[in-house]
C-alpha cells in the first residue's frame, strides 16, 4: 500500500511536469498538420484546374471537384481552430456528454476510479489524439487515393478503424490541449 501511494505521487509529479509540454506540442503539431493538408488539397485543386485549362476539356470532363475545395477549406479552418483554441472549446461543448467507452468500462469495474484515473487518463488522451489524427489523415488519403496509395480499400479500412478508435477513446485529448 505504501509503495502504491509512493508510485502515485511520483507519477503525479511526473505528469504535472511533462503532460503540459507533451499536449501543447501535440496541439500545435496537429494544427500545423491540418493546415498543411488543407494547403495540399488546395494546391492539388489548382493543379487540376491548370491541367484542365491547358488541355481545354469541355464541361462534361470537368475534373475540378468541389470536394477538394471544401475539404481544403475545412482542414485549414480546423487547423487554425485548434491552434487558437476556439474549435477546442466548441468540440468540448459538443462532445462533453459522451464518455469514451474505455473510461466507462473502467469506471464500472473499479471502485477506486479517481486514483486510477490520474494514471490512465493521459494515456487514453494520447490514444484519442492518435485516433483523431488517423481519421484526418485517412480521409486525406481516401480523397487522394489515385496518387498517394495503391489500394483505396485499405484507406477505407483505416478510416473505419479510426472511427472505431474514436468511439473507444472518445475526445479525451481535447481538455489537455487547453493546458
Amino acid at each position: 500500500m505504501i509503495f502504491y501511494q509512493f508510485f502515485l505521487e511520483i507519477l503525479s509529479n511526473f505528469y504535472d511536469l511533462l503532460l503540459p509540454v507533451i499536449f501543447v506540442s501535440l496541439k500545435y503539431s496537429l494544427g500545423i498538420i491540418l493546415i498543411f493538408i488543407g494547403v495540399l488539397f488546395l494546391l492539388n485543386l489548382r493543379g487540376i484546374y491548370f491541367k484542365r485549362k491547358a488541355i481545354r476539356l469541355d464541361q462534361k470532363n470537368n475534373y475540378l471537384k468541389k470536394t477538394r475545395l471544401i475539404l481544403g477549406s475545412i482542414y485549414i479552418i480546423l487547423g487554425f481552430g485548434i491552434i487558437f483554441d476556439y474549435l477546442i472549446y466548441l468540440l468540448i461543448w459538443i462532445f462533453h456528454p459522451f464518455k469514451s467507452l474505455i473510461l466507462a468500462i473502467i469506471e464500472n469495474l473499479i471502485e477506486n476510479f479517481y486514483s486510477l484515473s490520474e494514471l490512465i487518463h493521459p494515456f487514453i488522451a494520447l490514444g484519442s489524439f492518435v485516433a483523431i489524427l488517423q481519421y484526418f489523415l485517412s480521409l486525406f488519403y481516401f480523397v487522394n487515393n489515385r496518387t498517394v496509395i495503391n489500394k483505396p480499400h485499405k484507406s477505407a479500412y483505416v478510416l473505419f478503424c479510426s472511427i472505431l478508435e474514436i468511439v473507444l477513446f472518445g475526445f479525451e485529448c481535447l481538455p489537455y490541449f487547453l493546458l
